[in-house]
């Protein structure tokens, strides 16, 4: 895998956690305060990271030589609505995820 994908999964990697580390000083004790974003403006900003995630992982996944399980942002966008009262916690927890997925992916690619 050449340097330039590495370079762009550790810049939406850094990207995300910026995000939500940002949104998390907002948070007293884990809960939202009057200072944390709204559920749609916190989904807006993780569907705009989410599509540029989505091109990353389809460039690297073409060839066949790594394989890379996720819910399409479509499934995961159709939960969310299901989940109004939940879905702010539930957009950080789907973002933590790919986080770590790509997190893994970097590891596996330098080895």
């Amino acid at each position: 895998m050449d340097t330039s994908i590495k370079n762009r999964i550790e810049e939406l990697i850094q990207k995300g956690e910026s995000i939500l580390n940002a949104e998390e000083l907002n948070c007293i004790y884990g809960g939202r305060t009057i200072c944390s974003m709204s559920a749609d403006q916190l989904n807006a900003l993780y569907k705009s990271w989410r599509k540029e995630f989505d091109v990353l992982i389809g460039e690297i996944t073409a060839d066949g030589k790594v394989n890379f399980v996720n819910n399409s942002a479509a499934t995961e966008q159709s939960l969310l609505l299901w989940e109004r009262e939940d879905g702010y916690y539930k957009i950080k927890e789907y973002w933590q995820q790919h986080i770590k997925e790509l997190k893994g992916l970097l590891v596996s690619l330098n080895n």
